[in-house]
């Protein structure tokens, strides 16, 4: 109860002037390979996140041009695969990914391990703003039209990444990302944890591990915990937000449907601006069906 109680305003503006303070200095990227893909060329990256070094994967039209970026956060918390970035839209954005700490680029046969322990939702979100202030300077990037796309776990990575630096993004999508660790739907599965037993969705088991049951143990303090799960919970700094697109499945049983729904209630209070797409009967798991691309592309348009 005392862990999943409202967020209160002070706990939030701690967070704030927390994340106020952190840097994200642009480094050189290390081109190790270059590959021709189907739809654009595909650069295996590396470059310096906090002392670590991370992998990446960049993608860039074939015609030459100036683009806009899509900074694009992976799902789940197994890293991410090079083809990932090869899509039909891959002509016309320049695309830069993070595998984030810890995780790796699967990169046509051999995985390149990024450094670092692992940070879902936090450190993470450092790695991709450090990748992006590092992408940015390419020749053929406009760097007055930056965008920021995920789904799952990237979802909320991008919506985070864009509180971090609110003028920096033009808009953001976000394909059923979670958004608020204190909502009540998650709280049978918070039971689940604190009794010692799993969930197996991305990121629980490190919350579980960092901050669920240090708190109960007495390892870490309660503010501490509810400082963490804030500083991951998008919902609390919507204000901060430039234009969303949401999209999320009636259906999904991995993250709740009330993820987005918390979300896109908080900025329509807000008068911020939002679209809100529910595709009814789809799950996590599912394509969510053939008008998505085209939301997406007239939203960024």
């Amino acid at each position: 109860d005392a862990v999943l109680a409202p967020s209160a305003a002070a706990e939030i503006a701690a967070v704030i002037t927390e994340l106020e303070g952190r840097t994200y200095p642009a480094g050189t990227l290390q081109f190790l390979e270059t590959r021709s893909g189907t739809f654009a060329d595909l650069s295996l990256v590396a470059y310096e996140s906090a002392g670590h070094t991370i992998y990446g994967v960049l993608s860039q039209p074939k015609a030459a041009g100036t683009y806009p970026l899509v900074l694009y956060n992976h799902g789940g918390d197994n890293g991410m695969s090079a083809t990932e970035l090869d899509h039909p839209l891959a002509a016309g954005f320049v695309q830069a990914a993070s595998s984030f700490r810890s995780e790796a680029v699967r990169w046509f046969g051999t995985d390149y391990q990024s450094e670092g322990t692992p940070s879902p939702w936090d450190r993470d979100v450092d790695d991709a703003l450090v990748l992006l202030a590092s992408a940015i300077q390419l020749p053929n990037v406009d760097p007055s039209r930056v965008w920021t796309v995920g789904g799952s776990r990237g979802g909320g990575v991008s919506l985070l990444a864009a509180i971090r630096l609110p003028d920096r993004f033009l808009g953001v999508v976000d394909v059923f990302g979670p958004t608020d660790f204190f909502d009540p739907a998650f709280r049978p599965a918070v039971d689940t944890l604190a009794a010692g037993g799993t969930d197996g969705r991305p990121g629980t088991e490190f919350l579980k591990e960092t901050v669920l049951l240090p708190y109960l143990s007495g390892a870490l303090s309660l503010a501490e915990g509810r400082q963490a799960m804030i500083r991951r919970s998008a919902m609390y700094f919507a204000d901060r937000l430039p234009p969303v697109q949401v999209h999320h499945g009636t259906a999904d049983n991995v993250v709740p449907i009330s993820q987005s729904e918390r979300l896109v209630a908080r900025l329509r209070e807000l008068g911020k601006p939002v679209e809100y797409y529910a595709y009814p009967g789809m799950g996590h798991e599912d394509v969510l069906g053939p008008e998505q691309i085209p939301r997406i592309l007239a939203f960024v348009k």
